[in-house]
């Protein structure tokens, strides 16, 4: 259980909890106090920020593939969105491909890409 609150004799206008879950929800119920009488229950659902997975990387690029890797974030994932994006600076034109991968994957190979 997390709890936090102010010392004896602080009022405090805003608590901050440590050691939450990355992309976690919590709910959070608040009471107003006076003397020894309590409020009804005020609830709110909060979700911490979701960490970004880190160490992207390229491998294995040949003429028509490349192999993008990753290491895994602290969330609990359903998916992940990856995009390819290439630009032909002559025809002015961009394309993007988009792909779902599990969240069990750390990797995914873009095949049959155009070379530059």
């Amino acid at each position: 259980e997390l709890t936090s609150a102010p010392a004896a004799g602080n009022i405090s206008k805003s608590v901050v909890i440590g050691g939450l879950k990355s992309g976690s929800a919590y709910n959070v119920t608040l009471r107003a106090v006076v003397g020894t009488t309590e409020s009804l229950d005020n609830i709110i659902e909060c979700i911490t920020e979701t960490d970004t997975p880190q160490s992207l990387a390229c491998a294995g690029e040949t003429s028509s593939s490349v192999t993008v890797s990753w290491t895994r974030p602290q969330a609990p994932l359903i998916a992940y969105k990856v995009n390819f994006t290439s630009t032909d600076h002559s025809a002015g034109s961009t394309t993007t491909i988009t792909a779902q991968v599990g969240p069990a994957n750390q990797s995914y190979v873009l095949q049959d890409a155009e070379a530059d």
